[in-house]
């Protein structure tokens, strides 16, 4: 069944929303300059917390009710959700921001292709060619280190599970989309907490700078779960197509306030890869549909 031009601009509305309250995910990190994990332990159980009572205040049934059971799809969702949460921001810290956002521009076109395989999404002729340009792209950031040790090939490992997991999850959200993913979502992030705290100890860090967590986490809190949401409405591949937003300014940012310039090549196979998505995604949604 085609989705109605009523759900492609609600959902394309919701992803707009996510796209830009996770425009500063990365940024927080660089600032609150501390251990990647312990970062990752607050950024995802304040997340998960807020869209928890979030959840609890507009459910009419009660707590179990409203986040079990899980069904196989939520169970995976939830997997999908720690694994790329914690693997976000070690890759943030462990190499530069752009060449961690610009491989997560890639995400919808593997979104499209997970789309294609597990939910019948049509795609068009052009897509081998956008899948070259961006393998290429990926190529250049995936392998390249500079000499100010700026990127590593451990942190850009970490940004393309991250970019895997998201796609992953996005579809999943799009093959139950009856359900809201917000229970998994909420579940998935507080399970990420729990996993860190069994390798290190986050309560003394957070004691240093509480208002950069509090804030970092409310932010992916808004930013998830209107991804999310909107992955209920409109094709996977569009919602990660918002994201692009992320990968376009955050690393501008980062140069202007840490000076960090991650080097000609990422830069260079960072463009090639948004461009060839961005004109991918203006074309597949202003082309005439049958």
């Amino acid at each position: 069944m085609s989705l109605t031009i009523k759900a492609e601009t609600k959902g394309a509305l919701l992803a707009f929303i996510g796209a830009m309250f996770i425009v500063p995910d990365s940024l927080y990190v660089r600032l609150i300059d501390g251990d990647g994990l312990v970062t990752a332990f607050w950024r995802n159980v304040i997340a998960g917390l807020v869209i928890a009572l979030l959840l609890v205040l507009t459910s009419k049934g009660s707590v179990r009710q409203t986040f079990f059971p899980l069904s196989k799809i939520g169970i995976w969702y939830a997997i999908c959700v720690s694994v790329s949460s914690i693997s976000f921001v070690v890759a943030i810290t462990n190499t530069s921001v752009a060449s961690v956002l610009y491989i997560l521009a890639a995400m919808p076109v593997f979104t499209a292709i997970l789309g294609r395989l597990f939910l019948n999404d049509a795609v068009d002729k052009a897509f081998g060619l956008v899948m070259v340009f961006v393998l290429i792209g990926l190529g250049l950031i995936a392998f390249h280190s500079d000499s100010s040790g700026i990127n590593s090939g451990f942190g850009n490992l970490m940004a393309i599970i991250t970019m895997m997991g998201f796609s992953v999850s996005v579809t999943l959200a799009r093959k139950e989309k009856s359900k809201s993913m917000l229970p998994a979502l909420s579940i998935g992030l507080l399970i990420s907490g729990v996993f860190i705290a069994l390798i290190v100890d986050p309560i003394e860090a957070f004691n240093l700078k509480p208002e950069l967590y509090l804030l970092h986490g409310v932010t992916l809190a808004i930013a998830v779960s209107a991804l999310a949401q909107a992955a209920r409405y409109t094709k996977g591949s569009i919602v990660t197509l918002f994201m692009l937003l992320e990968a376009a300014l955050a690393p501008i940012v980062a140069w202007y306030v840490f000076s960090e310039y991650p080097g000609a090549l990422v830069i260079g196979g960072g463009l090639l890869v948004m461009m060839t998505v961005a004109l991918y995604g203006v074309w597949s949604v202003a082309k005439p549909h049958a």
